[in-house]
């Protein structure tokens, strides 16, 4: 068992330097082909900034005291669904390279990551429901970022 807030800081520091040093090279490379357009070399630059937000975000929360009613010990037997989670990854990966389907599989493989990370609600009628309304609404986030702004198309 691991201290809930401890582990949460830690994790939230390693993948706040990761996403720096990836903010840093993005800002690098477009410096040096000098392509500052609306284009995919301006997707890591979004990635690692909305990244960076959300671990100073988690930060703060963490450090204001979150954790104050919650259970403050993590279960390590919550690593169990990992494989199947990673086995879904794979999969989007898969349908996305072989049918070119990006949104379908984006889609899919989102909400049954979701439906698997999502411990918390037993009610399987309510969690998938909510895991495809996430996943519908961040399918369409890529759809606007990519395909209206940066007029990519996945």
């Amino acid at each position: 068992m691991v201290d809930k807030k401890k582990a949460s800081i830690i994790s939230e520091l390693i993948v706040l330097f990761v996403a720096c040093y990836f903010l840093y090279n993005s800002l690098f490379v477009l410096q040096w082909q000098k392509q500052w357009y609306r284009s995919g070399n301006l997707f890591p630059l979004i990635v690692s900034i909305v990244v960076i937000c959300a671990c100073l975000a988690g930060l703060f929360q963490d450090l204001l005291g979150r954790y104050k009613n919650l259970d403050k010990k993590i279960e390590i037997g919550n690593l169990k669904r990992l494989p199947l989670i990673l086995a879904i990854m794979v999969a989007e990966l898969v349908v996305w390279q072989k049918f070119h389907l990006f949104y379908v599989a984006m889609f899919v493989g989102t909400a049954g990551m979701i439906i698997m990370m999502n411990v918390l609600e037993k009610n399987w009628k309510k969690r998938i429901l909510s895991a495809l309304a996430i996943s519908a609404v961040f399918i369409g986030f890529v759809y606007l970022l990519f395909d209206v702004v940066c007029q990519i198309s996945l």
